[in-house]
């Protein structure tokens, strides 16, 4: 994950985040294969759209 030094990511809070398969440092294309994506705090799969978790 990359976030700013004085990033306001903290226990407790909602982020919006991407997970991905791949290192997107070691190769742009790696920025392709997401697999879940983190909206308002809820969990979903990029290929159904389907929260995960609740």
């Amino acid at each position: 994950m990359f976030l700013k030094k004085e990033s306001p990511l903290k226990p407790g809070k909602l982020a919006d985040l991407i997970v991905m398969d791949k290192n997107p440092l070691e190769d742009i294309k790696n920025s392709n294969p997401v697999i879940y994506t983190m909206v308002n705090g809820r969990l979903y799969d990029v290929n159904t759209m389907n929260e995960i978790g609740n």
